[in-house]
């Protein structure tokens, strides 16, 4: 899904889901991209349960409960937001699978992490953002419970990137991001440390090349969009942990290029959902923003 092939698509908010707690966090994200890019926030809150649980009185509690915590997100962006336009679905389904096939007619799905008793949820499901960020056909973003603390100019927006044509997807939205919220994009790449200085300016050299062939073409696409490299030397988790705490939007893609990187990317953007201090947008080669 190209950039071009989303425009006018919504965005779509999860409020909660099956033991999850609501998320007025990420529905406040979700409400704001759904503004900036001038299309319709639709709010989906799913419920469901298991077969011994399945009796009317159960249904009837966990449907009402649903739609009391749907009616307060709704309220929540028509407070803050009153020209998004609020499409309300609740829907009887597994999160992940409700959210997966709301992500095919969606630019982009917002969905918050670390509520409460998720682990109590994972255990029975699996996690809802883990299954999201391999299967969805559009990117997803996971915002942290607590909000970054506003700053006079937008902070940053920050692109992890590998060289592969997987990147190429990532790096787009990431552009289109910045360009949307007039902020400066840090291009971060990170490469293993290599012994001797002869290895290292070698491994510098490829950086900067690899940083030319990722950024071609967009420069003049958006020039008003200032770019940094952030390339260096180190473990890609955690170094992009110490980029999100000042990024107001981290963006990942999928895996890597070489053994090295495929062995630690599958990895990395689960651990940058549950670790990283801003929200983080995991793009997949399909779902383009």
């Amino acid at each position: 899904m190209s950039i071009a092939s989303n425009v006018g698509r919504p965005v779509v908010g999860a409020v909660a889901g099956m033991g999850w707690a609501p998320q007025p966090t990420a529905v406040a994200w979700a409400a704001s991209e759904a503004s900036r890019r001038a299309v319709p926030l639709v709010l989906v809150h799913s419920y469901a349960t298991l077969p011994y649980e399945s009796g009317p009185a159960e249904h009837y509690l966990l449907r009402s409960g649903a739609q009391s915590e749907l009616d307060d997100a709704v309220l929540q962006v028509r407070r803050a937001w009153p020209a998004v336009p609020v499409l309300p679905r609740l829907i009887q389904h597994r999160p992940d699978l409700a959210l997966q096939e709301e992500s095919g007619r969606a630019a982009v799905v917002v969905l918050g992490t670390r509520t409460h008793a998720v682990e109590a949820t994972e255990a029975r499901f699996g996690s809802v953002v883990g299954a999201l960020i391999t299967a969805a056909a559009c990117p997803v973003v996971a915002v942290p419970a607590s909000p970054s603390r506003p700053t006079p100019e937008p902070r940053p927006v920050v692109v992890a990137v590998d060289g592969s044509a997987v990147s190429q997807p990532a790096v787009a939205f990431a552009f289109d991001a910045a360009a949307r919220r007039r902020a400066p994009l840090a291009v971060v790449h990170c490469w293993p440390a290599e012994p001797g200085n002869a290895a290292r300016a070698a491994a510098r050299f490829e950086h900067r090349v690899l940083l030319s062939e990722v950024l071609a073409g967009f420069a003049e696409r958006y020039p008003d969009v200032p770019v940094t490299d952030g390339g260096c030397e180190g473990e890609p988790t955690a170094e992009l942990v110490r980029w999100s705490r000042r990024a107001g939007l981290l963006v990942v893609g999928s895996h890597g290029r070489d053994r090295w990187e495929t062995a630690v990317w599958g990895s990395v953007s689960r651990a940058l959902v549950r670790d990283a201090a801003c929200p983080v947008a995991v793009v997949r080669p399909v779902a383009a923003a």
